[in-house]
């Protein structure tokens, strides 16, 4: 399994998030005066990668972008972190923090780049498939074995997608795909609109084959409590530490079935205003 985790660079993050904003239904005019700056310029300059954000406009950002307190909190860590490097100070105690906030993981995490091909939830999907023992790198088949739920030409672009981002390797004498990597996962500590549209494919998926699939096939399993918002952080850690070692004990790569397992975690109500006195 490979080792190697990724971090994410404050300016790439910001200059990313905000081009593809940008690429939407936004413009630098209009993002500006949503963001109540004075001029689009500064914007534009932090979306196309040339200068850092403020701490002002990081923080107008974070409210865009509904991010949580933890999120925050390493986003803050990461621009102080980056100021202080393009300054050539030392920076010691703030790479700790994070580290403590970000620990390093035994699976791969996906870079910017490659977290935007796979905002289309079947991308995963075939790279999963490529690992079967019987995987035919043609577009036909994959969309057959996806019960059709892409066409051999949003296969043929996925296949493209994964080889160019690094996430799968054809050989060129004999044209075999191969997975680069075990185990895959995207950072949990920043917002991403590739990473959302992925979750609503994957959720679709999910309501198709409550329809679709027998009771023998799947297991759709909920429940509802009363939870304490001070426990969120370590609830978060234990649903990823059950993902992993969930791949761990299922994930076997001779097997030519793909599964999905999605975990949600989230509020119904509104945060408490405190008891009326």
């Amino acid at each position: 399994m490979n080792t190697t985790s990724q971090n994410t660079s404050i300016k790439d993050f910001v200059s990313f998030e905000l081009r593809k904003m940008l690429e939407t239904n936004e413009t630098l005019k209009t993002l500006s005066d949503r963001l109540d700056l004075k001029s689009p310029s500064l914007l534009s300059m932090v979306a196309n990668g040339k200068r850092l954000p403020s701490e002002a406009l990081l923080e107008k950002l974070f409210v865009v972008w509904k991010t949580g307190a933890k999120e925050r909190k390493f986003l803050r860590l990461q621009l102080k972190l980056e100021k202080k490097h393009q300054k050539g100070k030392e920076a010691l105690s703030l790479m700790q923090e994070i580290k403590k906030l970000n620990p390093p993981s035994t699976f791969f995490k996906l870079k910017l780049k490659q977290i935007e091909s796979v905002r289309d939830w079947h991308v995963l999907v075939v790279r999963a498939l490529a690992n079967s023992p019987e995987f035919q790198a043609d577009p036909q088949w994959i969309s057959e074995r996806l019960r059709n739920k892409i066409s051999p030409k949003q296969a043929r672009t996925a296949l493209s997608l994964l080889i160019d981002r690094g996430l799968l390797a054809q050989d060129e004498k004999t044209g075999k795909v191969t997975v680069c990597q075990d185990y895959v996962e995207t950072t949990h500590e920043i917002p991403s609109e590739a990473i959302r549209q992925h979750h609503r494919g994957m959720l679709n998926r999910a309501l198709e084959a409550l329809s679709e699939q027998s009771v023998t096939e799947r297991l759709f399993n909920s429940i509802t409590l009363n939870f304490k918002p001070e426990d969120l952080e370590l609830a978060k850690k234990r649903i990823v530490d059950f993902n992993r070692a969930f791949h761990e004990e299922f994930g076997h790569n001779t097997s030519d079935t793909v599964y999905q397992l999605n975990v949600q975690l989230f509020s119904h109500t509104s945060p408490s205003r405190g008891k009326e006195k």
